[in-house]
């Protein structure tokens, strides 16, 4: 059986009106980022894994970086992680790169 690399075909229909619609509302207000549609997710995906507060962020990288960063994770920590991902590496040289000072809740934009 040939599996494709990447196939966004949508046969379900009820499933492709759905999509539709959101798309739609998406480039109607223009916000693919920070809009009402990722308010939603991190609201419905807080409550499904049953936490006050959910943060979607763009990468792997980002989320590590917030990971690390939330528990504590600061210089001179071992963070141990596989040399083949690029996302673990960004994380932690973005961490051990942050003044002191950034460390904490006062957070800065991560730049990946």
């Amino acid at each position: 059986m040939k599996v494709p690399y990447l196939d966004l075909r949508v046969s379900d229909a009820g499933l492709k009106t759905s999509l539709l619609t959101r798309f739609e509302k998406i480039l109607d207000h223009g916000r693919i980022i920070e809009g009402p549609e990722q308010q939603e997710f991190e609201e419905r995906f807080a409550n499904e894994i049953g936490v006050k507060y959910a943060v979607g962020v763009s990468s792997g990288s980002s989320a590590l970086f917030l990971a690390l960063l939330g528990s504590g994770v600061g210089p001179g920590d071992e963070v141990i992680t596989t040399p083949l991902l690029p996302p673990s590496k960004r994380a932690t040289e973005k961490l051990r790169s942050l003044p002191t000072s950034e460390k904490g809740l006062n957070l800065t934009t991560p730049n990946f």
